[in-house]
């Protein structure tokens, strides 16, 4: 569903809100390589790739162990402004009053993914959808937040 390449390298799991659906599903299951982490959460949530290598899964792995999932920084400084959930559900809400109803998404600045939320809430039509985000956390928080999503939606 989603294809993206941040450029960070290195990600720290630490600064990821991971919510709890998506905690519990990492804690249930007995995930022993990204490839099969990205096998079962392509099969569940459509998502292409989760885990972009293994080094991602064992660093992700290990936060979970240690258990510090807390979000403290802010970009705004920097000019990086996220577009909270409730304007993007009321673009979308919008949007599909004037009978848009797209099966593609282009989001060229997904940040922490509030567009794409709001979209697959809002679209029925929607079939592929692309994020691109160079702040490799913020496009881990969406990974996490479409994770919420879905496994709402399966239980």
């Amino acid at each position: 569903m989603t294809n993206a390449k941040p450029t960070n390298a290195n990600m720290d799991f630490s600064c990821i809100n991971i919510g709890v659906k998506a905690l519990s599903f990492f804690e249930k299951e007995n995930l022993s390589s990204f490839e099969a982490a990205n096998s079962v959460l392509r099969e569940k949530t459509g998502i292409a790739i989760f885990f972009e290598g293994e080094d991602d899964f064992i660093k992700f792995k290990q936060t979970l162990k240690i258990n510090q999932n807390i979000v403290s920084e802010n970009h705004a400084e920097y000019g990086d402004y996220q577009t909270n959930q409730r304007l993007a559900s009321s673009i979308c809400i919008c949007l599909k009053g004037k009978c848009i109803n797209p099966e593609i998404l282009i989001e060229p600045t997904c940040g922490k993914g509030s567009f794409i939320i709001s979209a697959i809430q809002s679209f029925d039509s929607l079939q592929q959808i692309y994020g691109i985000e160079i702040q490799k956390k913020y496009l881990w928080q969406l990974k996490f937040e479409l994770l919420e999503h879905f496994f709402v939606l399966l239980h």
